[in-house]
């Protein structure tokens, strides 16, 4: 017994090591890793900026504009107390590694060690290749949705059960809640699914225990962000950007939510994986698996409800957890059959695994190059020379304004925006009145500088009437225009 307990406990160990490797590789492409000196990718250059906002006592949504939930800023506000602009990466890494280690246990249920072991290698690539520079939403929400797949899982596979799984299970909604609304489709699809089972067997008593813990969970969040926002006069700016901004963001056509759908489906992977969920439910067919072949077609769904798939991979990353359950729970029926076609798939299988796992060697070799690279700086040298000239000619409580979408001008320069619209492009097609808003905004702040990276000629008036003059131009085009003296 001792000996098994000592086994065990040196296997955990050695999985804990590879979860933090394989993590550390994924997140080497960030442009905020340790090793590495890089700007950071747009969107999060946005998450950084409110959280520098806040440093200086502004508040989300009252006096910023984005349309994210609030706990990508305060994850991001967290970032900058343990190092600005860097310090997000080590959360990042905490949370990939959380998000694998639940994926690795849910594989356990069904798979032994070795094999759940195994298949981190395959869902690993498929993280790295969505992740997108890190960072965003989709990957902070990835930790949650994988212990909510696992507690899920344990209950349909083990009946462990517990008030404080569902109390966890709730609060893990509640924070992807926070962060993306459209992220929760793993929880509609099994809570349907143990309401259903609980139903058809009766069991109404547990019903009311169940969905008490988990609003619990849900609300433990909910509840004191909402009177954060009220405190601070923000609910309502809060309601309007997280929500109604967003029903106008994601209005596209059918069409083009049909083609966002397709766009993700074909993915190899998830195509892959659809294919084999289908044969799980016509094989072994149960209420487990059938919610497992569910929660891939509504994740898909949720995922194109914006109707953006141009540049939008990271949205796939909320599907990941999915898809590594129904890669498991496959593998685990084919040996249970032991038929010459299981066989046959489950060697399609590990071949197609094997396959898309192939770019581990330059995910490795690229480790290693920025091991020999540590310190190089690779920031933009215009945005760096930009943000030398702001620095050299402002003050740290001057105000700066930048133009388009460009926020890391903020970062880098160290200087606040003197409007809540930080960036103007695209947020102004979808709502007509940021511009207006924008320019009076300018107008009662005055900043020092107005940095233009959008050349569509909409601000040249405002510029022209209120005495700002051409300052600086970098080789790539962006103006800086300064008051005149």
């Amino acid at each position: 017994m001792c000996v098994k307990l000592a086994t065990n406990k040196v296997q955990m160990i050695l999985i804990f090591i590879l979860l933090i490797m394989i993590s550390f590789v994924i997140l080497k492409q960030s442009p905020i890793h340790p090793w590495v000196t890089n700007d950071v990718h747009t969107d999060s250059s946005v998450f950084m900026t409110v959280a520098y906002q806040m440093q200086h006592g502004l508040i989300p949504y009252r006096d910023t504009f984005d349309h994210k939930g609030p706990v990508i800023y305060f994850i991001n506000y967290l970032g900058n107390m343990i190092s600005f602009y860097k310090g997000v990466w080590y959360i990042e890494w905490i949370s990939l590694v959380i998000a694998l280690f639940f994926i690795f246990k849910t594989s356990q249920l069904y798979l032994n060690t070795i094999v759940s072991a195994l298949l981190l290698f395959p869902i690993g690539e498929l993280i790295y290749k969505y992740i997108s520079g890190g960072n965003l939403t989709e990957e902070y929400a990835l930790p949650f949705i994988s212990i909510a797949v696992f507690i899920f899982q344990s209950y349909f596979i083990k009946k462990i059960i517990s008030r404080f799984r569902l109390y966890i299970c709730g609060m893990s909604m509640g924070a992807v809640f926070l962060l993306r609304p459209n992220m929760i489709a793993v929880w509609v699809v099994f809570c349907i699914a143990v309401i259903i089972q609980l139903v058809i067997k009766k069991q109404y008593m547990n019903l009311r225990k169940y969905i008490c813990w988990f609003m619990i969970g849900f609300l433990t969040l909910l509840l004191p962000v909402g009177l954060w926002l009220l405190i601070n006069n923000a609910f309502d700016d809060f309601m309007y950007q997280n929500f109604m901004f967003n029903f106008k963001y994601c209005g596209s056509a059918i069409s083009g939510k049909a083609i966002a759908f397709w766009y993700f489906l074909k993915q190899p992977m998830i195509l892959f994986t659809s294919v084999i969920s289908i044969f799980c439910v016509v094989i072994k067919y149960n209420l487990i698996n059938l919610s497992n072949f569910i929660a891939i077609v509504v994740s898909l769904i949720f995922m194109s409800v914006s109707g953006n798939y141009s540049g939008a991979d990271s949205y796939a990353l909320v599907i990941v957890p999915v898809l590594s359950l129904t890669i498991s729970a496959s593998i685990a029926i084919i040996l249970e059959k032991n038929t010459t076609v299981s066989i046959f798939i489950l060697l399609a299988m590990i071949i197609f695994l094997s396959y898309n796992s192939k770019s581990w060697k330059s995910m490795i070799e690229d480790t290693y190059y920025g091991y020999k690279t540590i310190g190089e700086n690779r920031h933009n040298k215009d945005i760096l020379d930009i943000c030398d000239f702001i620095r050299a000619n402002s003050s740290e409580n001057d105000r700066i304004s930048v133009y388009g979408n460009n926020n890391i001008v903020y970062l880098l320069s160290e200087r606040l925006p003197a409007s809540k619209y930080s960036y103007q492009w695209p947020i102004s097609i979808y709502d007509e009145n940021i511009m207006k808003e924008y320019t009076v905004q300018l107008l009662e702040n005055r900043p020092k500088f107005i940095i233009v990276c959008n050349g569509d000629g909409q601000l040249d008036d405002f510029i022209e009437i209120n005495n700002y003059h051409l300052a600086y131009r970098s080789s790539n085009g962006i103006s800086v225009y300064g008051m005149k003296q």
